[in-house]
């Protein structure tokens, strides 16, 4: 409560509202309070231009929600990169592969563990713009070990054939795990049968 009531004074509704970060009741337009006031989590996207880092997204997270759907919150509006966007140039700079996996906590994960990851926000989220930015690199797919992470890597992968690039390979991630999972020994998703 506090957080909205020092933001909300000190941008003032409409800055804030024009970036999403206000929740507004559908119906009526009343502001009811900072979009991720219950989001204990919360996942900025960074671009960095000319040695300097720009917030241009952010997603948050509420780790208490029970239901999928209330789990992640999303500024309305369409998402400008990938989630750790840094680090294709730090891939390419290393001459590693990128791993592209479905999320930010699953792209930590794996850069937690030494690897170049990036994410994406839900599994439809890749847009085929965004491999004008990893041409060039290896790229391994690490969605989700459940059905519509399999079908996320396989639509991925057209996409990256239809801009006239190389399929990017799929790592498999055991049934009924995501990237976190693996790392963790826990088995979060729903196993394909």
């Amino acid at each position: 409560e506090k957080a909205d009531r020092e933001l909300r004074a000190t941008f003032g509704d409409g800055d804030l509202a024009s970036l999403g970060l206000l929740a507004v009741e559908k119906k009526t337009g009343k502001i009811t309070g900072l979009r991720f006031k219950g989001h204990r989590l919360i996942f900025p996207f960074w671009l960095t231009l000319a040695g300097r880092r720009y917030p241009v997204y952010v997603q948050g997270r509420n780790i208490h929600a029970q239901a999928k759907r209330e789990r992640f919150n999303n500024p309305s509006g369409s998402v400008p990169c990938l989630y750790n966007f840094d680090a294709i140039q730090a891939a390419r700079a290393a001459g590693k592969p990128v791993i592209l996996c479905e999320g930010a906590t699953d792209t930590l994960t794996l850069a937690q563990n030494g690897y170049h990851s990036v994410g994406i926000v839900g599994t439809q989220g890749f847009k085929p713009e965004w491999t004008r930015h990893l041409a060039g690199l290896e790229i391994l797919l690490a969605t989700d070990g459940d059905q519509a992470g399999r079908e996320a890597a396989r639509k991925i992968a057209q996409v990256f054939v239809a801009e006239g690039m190389r399929a990017p390979k799929a790592i498999p991630i055991p049934n009924g795990q995501d990237v976190t999972d693996y790392f963790t020994g826990k088995r979060t998703k729903t196993p394909t049968p």
